[in-house]
């Protein structure tokens, strides 16, 4: 009596690498710009809720990403500059002294400078998103978690401004 075979799975393609070069050259490419325009889709959304006061705790931890994102992209060269830098540092400023009052005084309040500095964090950052490669984006979450890490464990200078949102 002849066996019965289990019926195939149909096939379906995927992305074949032939060796390390040809990885190395699909990670250089831009990002696409689906993938742009659903990171900014994100960070609007959060910066929006965030200065209405809804879910402040979770659209913080949103833009402390950002934050820390660009400044890991900055010190890539992407966008760079003395100006870029100010933008970083008020932004992160911001965001560090929103933490401190909600911690003091249990408010999530976000005064207009504030606000300003995070448009401009966010202007500068979706600059950055439309020129990195995958490559340089995936450096920058690895740096990221990395200075976290190594805040987290005491390592970072008395004057730094370390915030922690969610990549760590």
């Amino acid at each position: 009596m002849p066996r019965s075979k289990a019926p195939r799975r149909p096939y379906r393609a995927g992305k074949v690498y032939l060796n390390a070069h040809h990885l190395a050259m699909a990670k250089v490419h831009t990002l696409q710009r689906d993938d742009v325009q659903r990171q900014l889709g994100i960070v609007e959304h959060a910066l929006t809720q965030f200065s209405r006061g809804i879910d402040c705790a979770t659209h913080w931890r949103s833009l402390a990403d950002v934050g820390n994102v660009a400044e890991q992209l900055m010190r890539l060269g992407i966008c760079s500059g003395p100006e870029a830098a100010r933008v970083v540092a008020d932004g992160q400023r911001a965001l560090a002294d929103v933490a401190q009052r909600r911690r003091a005084r249990g408010s999530w309040t976000l005064y207009a400078p504030e606000l300003d500095a995070l448009r401009w964090l966010q202007a500068l950052h979706r600059q950055q998103l439309e020129v990195c490669d995958y490559a340089e984006f995936e450096r920058a979450l690895d740096a990221v978690r990395e200075k976290v890490n190594q805040a987290r464990a005491g390592n970072a200078p008395a004057s730094a401004t370390v915030i922690e949102g969610e990549i760590c």
